[in-house]
């Protein structure tokens, strides 16, 4: 796992942070703001870009994290991506980058259970 702590300290702002991400392999990335006391951001929204600048996926609020987004992405080929952060209301404020590879669930094997 991965995280940063930043802020955006001019309204339109987008904070980009290069990573390095494993093709066909899951990954979870969060802005956490105010909504989880991540940082002080209204609203933060979290995209991923390719090399060549182009959008790939993202994501603004999240179920599970109120105003703060958690974004799944999966890395079509193995190589330098792109993490943007931005507010969608257009404010200041503080927050905190995370991402990690998702764990698939675990698999089962029914042929040796012990009882």
């Amino acid at each position: 796992m991965a995280s940063f702590v930043d802020a955006i300290s001019t309204p339109g702002e987008l904070d980009i942070f290069p990573v390095e991400f494993i093709g066909q392999v899951d990954y979870t990335i969060s802005a956490l703001g105010s909504s989880t006391a991540g940082g002080t951001l209204a609203d933060p929204i979290v995209g991923v870009f390719d090399s060549a600048g182009n959008l790939l996926a993202y994501q603004d609020d999240s179920w599970a994290l109120g105003s703060d987004p958690m974004l799944q992405f999966t890395a079509p080929v193995s190589g330098i991506y792109y993490i943007g952060v931005a507010d969608a209301i257009g404010s200041t404020g503080t927050y905190t980058l995370v991402y990690d590879q998702t764990l698939p669930p675990p698999v089962v094997d029914t042929s040796t259970f012990l009882f």
